[in-house]
């Protein structure tokens, strides 16, 4: 190998590490792209003109829910909203519980995100918060921007939401509140019922063609 060619073989390798060094030292960088990467994709099914024909409903809601589904960690939020609750489930129930807990937010939430198909996405800061990096965004529409915050937290390379704000109210926090209350006031069966109904409710509502 000539001297030019191993130049350039080792201004490769230098320009990898360099890329890997700036990803780890910037992590707020790194959740940001992920989240956007994310966020585009839900996007580019919702503006699919195949997919949004009514006989191709399910396959478009199934594509975004594996989408959600591949950046949000239920479990984390589940175990959030149940804070001090939730050492007292056994593993069975933690299980059936963050099972219950992903297909009702995935249920209550996707039809909002199917409404969102001529708005923009603008990113603002991704803070550093300890362990955790919280990205501010804006849903930019015609009549109404709204904000939407994601905090995030990292594992194995990747970054998860844990909680989202949207117009300054955490989901988890609003989610900690009903659930504490009911678990307290009745018992945590009582709270899997209503969860379970409210499910019922809204997977009723679609099949009858109407809003959640």
């Amino acid at each position: 190998m000539s001297r030019q060619a191993m130049r350039a073989v080792g201004f490769f390798f230098l320009c990898i590490w360099l890329a890997g060094v700036v990803s780890a030292a910037d992590p707020a960088a790194e959740a940001m792209k992920q989240l956007k990467t994310s966020i585009d994709r839900v996007l580019e099914v919702l503006n699919d003109k195949e997919l949004a024909k009514p006989e191709h409903e399910a396959d478009r809601r199934k594509s975004i829910t594996e989408i959600i589904k591949s950046r949000f960690d239920f479990e984390e939020m589940a175990k959030r909203a149940m804070s001090r609750h939730w050492k007292d489930q056994t593993p069975e129930q933690a299980k059936s519980f963050v099972d219950l807990f992903t297909e009702l937010l995935s249920a209550s939430y996707i039809g909002k995100i199917e409404a969102y198909t001529d708005e923009n996405v603008l990113y603002h800061d991704a803070m550093k918060k300890g362990p955790y990096i919280w990205i501010k965004t804006t849903i930019k529409g015609k009549d109404v921007n709204v904000p939407v915050e994601y905090r995030m937290f990292s594992r194995d390379g990747e970054w998860f939401v844990y909680d989202v704000v949207i117009e300054e109210v955490s989901l988890v926090s609003t989610y900690r509140d009903q659930f504490n209350q009911t678990i307290s006031r009745e018992s945590y069966d009582a709270l899997v019922k209503k969860l379970q109904n409210k499910l019922n409710e809204i997977e009723a509502l679609e099949k009858a063609g109407k809003p959640a």
